[in-house]
């Protein structure tokens, strides 16, 4: 059996406001990879993208950046509603994505047809997925 030390990577260390850090990477060794059977519920990720008004300020994006829970819930409801109209729904055991750019925001939310909705979506496994991101 290995030792988790064979399995470290290199190790950070950085000063931030709070006080020093340390990070290290961990690899895990699997036997089996990850593969996705098809089977199941059907999920939807949707993406939505924003772009920031010429008016707001760096100190309103750093403090957006810096709670993003509640800069999520600034837009929930226009979320709901968008995906509402789809025959969606947010799956609340799913924490959403929330990625600042340059000159706006990505909020990506893990989704499901609500009850007695077809969604027509053609599903994907993740294999399908990440195929696209392999290297040759």
């Amino acid at each position: 059996m290995e030792r988790v030390s064979e399995y470290k990577g290199e190790e950070r260390k950085g000063i931030s406001p709070e006080g020093l850090w340390t990070e290290q990477e961990l690899a895990v060794k699997a036997g089996d990879p990850l593969a996705d059977s098809g089977k199941g519920k059907s999920l939807v990720i949707r993406v939505l993208d924003f772009k920031f008004e010429s008016n707001v300020k760096q100190a309103e994006i750093q403090c957006a950046k810096n709670n993003k829970q509640e800069f999520f819930n600034t837009h929930a409801k226009y979320i709901r509603d968008f995906l509402w109209k789809d025959g969606l729904k947010i799956r609340e055991d799913h924490d959403p994505k929330l990625l600042f750019r340059k000159n706006g925001y990505r909020i990506a939310v893990l989704c499901e047809a609500r009850l007695g909705v077809n969604v027509f979506e053609k599903p994907t496994t993740l294999q399908n997925i990440f195929k696209g991101f392999t290297k040759k």
